[in-house]
């Protein structure tokens, strides 16, 4: 059997390799477009703050990696077109232009940042943070420039990320955010205003409903940022991070069903609507269990679990079928982090669900230790049934280990009267006598 995986990310690379563990003998080539094997996108603000000064350190794997299991990891390659009849790719590389044919496809094609229609993209200054490329020209302009004034248009990670990665190097940084506030599609307005508390302090600038009206080239290196509310800001750099879609160009070529959210529709083996097609990461849409609405989700985590189905199933393996997501997100702000899992309460409006929530704000540890800090911590539960739909959270101490655990009990449906009567360990060093969630549950039945 020849398997061909058109792109080389995370995803890409991932379903290679648990194919190759279960199948010592099928032949595995992976297309990839860029230059690169696969490396860690989201530690690109560290490339930009210095604290990655060897770019080559995020390689997740590399090319002795795929040559040592027999695997075929073609960069600079781009799979332009497809006769999924005959099961022919056409494939454009330095070499020339060849076709490839395949027993089954993978795509794993990723996504594509979404450009702003008022941004000049082609000015000098004016970058996407999208891939290690841009995130080292975007170094090395701000160096060679002596660069000490940045815009970051945009509100969720990678802007925020992006914006203090910036403000650690000692430059001068503002966001305009179109919303009221920011991370939208993981918080609250509460908890989100505790981060852009934190943002301030570190003297980050924010403009709330303010959009980007045009940017103008005032010198040879140098910005005016102007602003629909009449307000203009003088920049040497601007970052656009207003978010990514699903890159389905291929899928479209292949004639596959294509989502209401723009992402390849797949089943729960990531089967597309070829049989022979597979599909995997930021390109497909996934149902949220929570929501039941099918929408892209773009989790490194989720195209690891995506990939080892898909490799499954291509062996005839329905072990592990893939039944959705439950949305996850956690960065670090100064000596917090934020973290947000399941629904938040826009997310509840839209899938039309009778949301009620409790938020407390606690110390972390008891109040006769030093260094006291206070943890922002909000729950969202179902009006009706009493089941948990979102947890948020804010605080010094680092949640993310009990992600798993937590996005369990949300698919169980777990209900906050029996996560009141839970049981939790107690230590003055590492936290206070009680348990922020399972105080927000029992709240939540005082009600």
């Amino acid at each position: 059997m020849r398997v061909i995986v058109v792109g080389g990310g995370v995803s890409g690379a991932s379903v290679s390799m648990f194919l190759r563990k279960i199948d010592r003998k099928c032949e595995i080539i992976v297309y990839e477009k860029t230059s690169h094997t696969p490396y860690s996108k989201c530690a690109l603000p560290l490339i930009l703050s210095n604290k990655v000064t060897d770019p080559r350190s995020l390689t997740v794997l590399s090319r002795r990696d795929f040559a040592v299991r027999n695997i075929m990891f073609e960069v600079g390659s781009e799979v332009v077109d497809v006769d999924v009849n005959e099961r022919i790719l056409v494939v454009k590389s330095t070499s020339g232009i060849m076709n490839d044919k395949f027993d089954k496809l993978i795509i794993a094609s990723g996504s594509t940042p979404v450009l702003h229609p008022k941004i000049n993209y082609d000015l000098n200054g004016v970058f996407v943070l999208n891939n290690i490329d841009e995130a080292l020209k975007i170094k090395k302009f701000i160096e060679e420039y002596k660069a000490e004034k940045a815009v970051i248009v945009g509100s969720g990670a990678v802007a925020i990320e992006t914006s203090m990665a910036l403000r650690e190097r000692g430059m001068d940084v503002t966001i305009v955010d179109r919303g009221e506030f920011l991370l939208r599609s993981w918080l609250d307005r509460e908890l989100s205003l505790v981060l852009e508390k934190g943002l301030r302090e570190m003297g980050i600038k924010i403009y709330h409903n303010a959009d980007v009206a045009g940017v103008e080239k005032l010198g040879e290196h140098s910005l005016k940022v102007c602003l629909d509310g009449g307000i203009s800001i003088h920049a040497d750099i601007l970052i656009s991070s207003i978010g990514f879609k699903p890159n389905t160009m291929l899928a479209r070529k292949s004639g596959l069903v294509i989502g209401n959210k723009g992402g390849i529709v797949v089943d729960e083996f990531m089967r597309t609507s070829n049989r022979n097609i597979y599909a995997i990461g930021d390109c497909i849409e996934s149902v949220n269990i929570l929501s039941g609405i099918r929408e892209p989700v773009m989790m490194a985590t989720a195209a690891l679990k995506q990939a080892r189905i898909a490799a499954y199933h291509i062996k005839g393996l329905n072990i592990l079928p893939y039944n959705g997501h439950v949305p996850v997100g956690s960065i670090k702000v100064g000596e917090n982090i934020v973290l947000s899992i399941g629904l938040n309460t826009r997310a509840c409006i839209w899938a039309n669900l009778s949301a009620n929530s409790v938020i407390l704000r606690l110390p972390h540890k008891p109040r006769y230790v030093s260094n006291l800090k206070k943890i922002t911590v909000k729950i969202l539960y179902n009006d009706i049934t009493g089941s948990l739909l979102g947890f948020q959270y804010i605080g010094p101490f680092n949640p993310t280990p009990l992600i798993p655990a937590l996005t369990t009990l949300l698919k169980m449906k777990t209900t906050v009267k029996t996560l009141a009567s839970a049981d939790w360990a107690y230590s003055p060093e590492l936290s206070d006598y009680w348990n922020p969630l399972v105080e927000a549950c029992v709240k939540a039945l005082e009600r």
